[in-house]
């Protein structure tokens, strides 16, 4: 009678410790790949910014460029 109750209180300690093992995996995982997230949408916001400049000077040098032709 003591067998059954000691090796399913073994299964059930192996299950635990496999989930909270899982468990920490998986939250690692999920921090890695926010700070990755976190990193593109910095890659993003400058993104942005550099059209916006880029766009702001390709119109500088149009505008530069019709007075120097009259």
């Amino acid at each position: 009678m003591l067998e059954p109750i000691i090796t399913a209180s073994c299964s059930l300690a192996s299950a635990l410790l496999v989930a909270v093992m899982n468990n920490s995996l998986i939250k690692y995982r999920l921090d890695a790949l926010e700070k990755r997230m976190d990193k593109h949408a910095s890659m993003d916001d400058r993104l942005i910014r550099i059209e916006t400049e880029v766009n702001g000077l390709s119109q500088q040098v149009k505008e530069l460029e019709r007075r120097s032709e009259t």
